[in-house]
């Protein structure tokens, strides 16, 4: 999930609403609280590897799986 989160640094809450248009009684509500930081390049990066790195290591485990398929 991602989401915007404002410019102003500190505690915020955003409420997020679960609804359902079939079942009735179904609908939840939830506040989350976040704790906005001072942007930081360092951070960008570092979260960005790893995301890259999570998705080769994704990318390794499909290849080694088609391989097996293709053995039988």
């Amino acid at each position: 999930m991602a989401l915007l989160t404002p410019e102003s640094t500190g505690r915020v809450i955003y409420t997020l609403y679960l609804m359902s248009d079939c079942y009735l009684g179904l609908d939840q509500q939830y506040d989350i609280c976040l704790d906005v930081l001072p942007a930081s390049v360092e951070t960008q990066v570092n979260s960005e590897l790893t995301f890259a790195m999570d998705d080769l290591d994704l990318e390794k485990r499909g290849d080694k799986i088609e391989q097996y398929s293709t053995l039988e």
